[in-house]
């Protein structure tokens, strides 16, 4: 049934409760007329005159009881139809009366509430919001009402530019990032206004390439405990004469990310390939992850309190990790700063002495599980679909084994292989590889704001309190700014390409931009680098098995990812 159907019905429905109102208070008021000595008498509803409003008011108040249940009736009919269309009403009309691109009804047709409905639970929300912004939007704009909200999802380069690039303080986070605090606190991720300016430039200073470049040794030293623990598992194959492996490349890669920011960020060494007596640390994290991934999804924000079973199991994750946190912060702010800072935390608290900032131990807490949970998360889910894209474009792994062999990007270092700092800046293809990867497959596939007044987007001029979306994958998928957008084509992002591939500045935003970017990207970047040279040096892939392929599943929860990617390996020497 079409928009324009259910408005007549809701029309002809509306009147028609006005008019019986009308009818059945003509029919009371015509019943008595009030004499010279004040008494009331019926009176002919024809003839019926009342002089003034005291006179409308006593003849009102004597209408019998069935007249008010009928007159009841008729207003909570009118009131009831008012309701349920400005509920199935999905238009959106900007301040100057223009009717914006986005679906008609909450009712019928393609519209935010039946997509996503149905996308929640194939959790594949951003693919459902792609194909609306092509079919029920204009290509650019998705706009609409959801009980009454306005919402608008932005997937153009200037419409970006203007929610990413303006004031942080008139473009705030979507008040749904409060849902988070229960594990951020007031972290970066959660933080707004004064408190956000002051931390981010502290934490700033922290994320100079200097004091990144010893991280590598320890994404060096985790890569090689994964490596070790690959070759333990190598089966031979008398046929090849090649040694392979099947990998859960979704739970390995998250584990290994997890195990390195643990000891970039605050020194923990978090060895998830020997000692299998800290599995319960994984599985707390685990716990918290799936957390947050519900409360995505949860309708109600006090959805979570209603289920004490999921309660108590993230309670006790919760202040597992909490109490490894402080324990650790505790002892380093009690330490002399006599040393060479050696992880995150440290400099962390040298910037903030230096620059007369007092960060307490909370706020130290805060900002060391918000790198935690966004640092291992969105890195793993990149290198998940760097595996899976690669399984899938043979040449593109030619070309990356190539690079690595031709360029000598290994030393030797107590009789092992490692990437250096220096090393990472002759990964050229292998960059690209990774930027085409973010480009198809966002692992933030959403950013979400609301402007706190009026502003202007492109043609339309919005009112305030709007939510603003940004469809990532959408935009960097846009038919008029990406050739052939659909496919995986690196070359796009060579050095001599890159001019001609970027024709807007925000029509590539993986890490976000503007103020509120991502603050460790650069150490995505480094860690990934690092991690696939590190295995395409001794590994190559063979493939995914097709039972295998069949049960992947590409879920969009705080991140958009493959789950259950098992991907077959194998050395690339062969063993006589």
């Amino acid at each position: 049934m079409h928009s324009e159907t259910l408005f007549s019905i809701y029309m002809y429905l509306k009147q028609s409760s006005f008019i019986v109102l009308l009818c059945y208070s003509a029919r009371t008021l015509g019943h008595f007329s009030v004499d010279a000595q004040g008494v009331s008498q019926p009176a002919n509803p024809l003839t019926s005159n009342f002089g003034c409003w005291s006179d409308f008011v006593a003849n009102y108040t004597l209408c019998t009881k069935g007249d008010f249940l009928k007159i009841s009736i008729c207003l909570a009919v009118l009131f009831t139809f008012n309701f349920l269309w400005r509920m199935m009403d999905a238009r959106m009309f900007d301040l100057d009366g223009k009717l914006m691109p986005g679906p008609r009804s909450n009712l019928s047709g393609k519209n935010f509430l039946s997509v996503i409905k149905k996308a929640r639970k194939s959790k594949q929300v951003s693919l459902a919001v792609l194909d609306m912004i092509n079919t029920v939007g204009d290509g650019n704009l998705c706009c609409g009402k959801v009980y009454g909200k306005n919402i608008v999802i932005a997937a153009h380069p200037e419409s970006v530019k203007v929610i990413l690039q303006g004031n942080h303080n008139k473009f705030p986070k979507d008040p749904k990032y409060a849902r988070f605090q229960f594990l951020f606190g007031q972290g970066l991720v959660t933080s707004s206004g004064d408190k956000w300016k002051q931390d981010r430039h502290l934490m700033n200073l922290g994320f100079y390439s200097e004091n990144l470049k010893g991280m590598v040794s320890v994404f060096n030293l985790h890569c090689t405990q994964l490596l070790q623990s690959w070759v333990s598992r190598l089966s031979q194959n008398p046929i090849t004469g090649f040694q392979s492996l099947k990998s859960d490349l979704t739970r390995e890669m998250s584990n290994l990310t997890l195990a390195i920011i643990c000891q970039s960020a605050f020194g923990y060494k978090l060895s998830s390939y020997v000692d299998v007596k800290e599995s319960s640390t994984f599985d707390d994290m685990n716990v918290l992850m799936d957390e947050l991934n519900q409360r995505i999804v949860d309708p109600f924000d006090w959805w979570p309190y209603i289920f004490p079973k999921r309660r108590s199991q993230v309670r006790k994750a919760l202040e597992n990790w909490m109490s490894l946190l402080e324990d650790i912060i505790s002892q380093r702010m009690e330490a002399p700063n006599d040393e060479p800072a050696k992880d995150l935390l440290d400099i962390i608290l040298r910037v903030g002495k230096d620059q007369k900032t007092h960060l307490s131990q909370r706020e130290v807490r805060d900002h060391c599980l918000t790198f935690l949970v966004a640092g291992h998360e969105t890195t793993s889910g990149t290198l998940s679909w760097v595996f899976y894209e690669l399984s899938r474009n043979p040449a593109v792994l030619e070309l990356c084994h190539k690079e690595i062999d031709a360029n000598w990007c290994f030393c030797k270092s107590n009789n092992e292989l490692t990437v250096s700092h220096e090393d990472i800046a002759k990964c050229i293809y292998l960059g690209q590889v990774i930027k085409e990867t973010m480009r198809l497959h966002p692992t933030v596939p959403v950013i979400s704001r609301r402007n706190k007044e009026e502003c202007q987007l492109g043609q339309y001029r919005l009112p305030g309190n709007t939510v603003l979306s940004i469809s990532v994958l959408a935009l960097q998928r846009h038919p008029s700014f990406w050739e052939e957008p659909e496919l995986f084509k690196p070359e796009r992002f060579a050095p001599e390409a890159i001019k001609n591939t970027l024709k807007h500045p925000f029509q590539f935003v993986p890490f976000s931009s503007g103020p509120r970017n991502c603050i460790g990207q650069r150490f995505a970047q480094m860690e990934m680098i690092v991690i696939l040279a590190r295995i395409l040096s001794e590994f190559t892939i063979v493939g995914i098995d097709p039972e295998d392929e069949r049960n992947i599943r590409f879920e969009e929860t705080i991140t958009y990812h493959p789950n259950n990617l098992k991907v077959n390996f194998r050395t690339r020497t062969r063993v006589d």
